[in-house]
């Protein structure tokens, strides 16, 4: 992880008091990876999360 992102990390977990659950942690790791990727891609997240869960671009 690059030293930005670790920043990141630390600062969400002491705004939010750090996951409840390794679930959680999983859930943070994923959405984090979702969010910097799409950042990098220039593509919009939401967007793109919207795409895949209500199945809009299926083929």
């Amino acid at each position: 992880m690059p030293a930005g992102a670790i920043r990141q990390r630390v600062r969400k977990r002491d705004i939010s008091f750090g996951p409840r659950t390794s679930g959680s942690v999983d859930a943070w790791d994923t959405f984090y990876t979702l969010t910097t990727t799409a950042k990098k891609l220039g593509v919009n997240f939401y967007a793109s999360v919207h795409n895949r869960v209500s199945q809009a671009r299926a083929t």
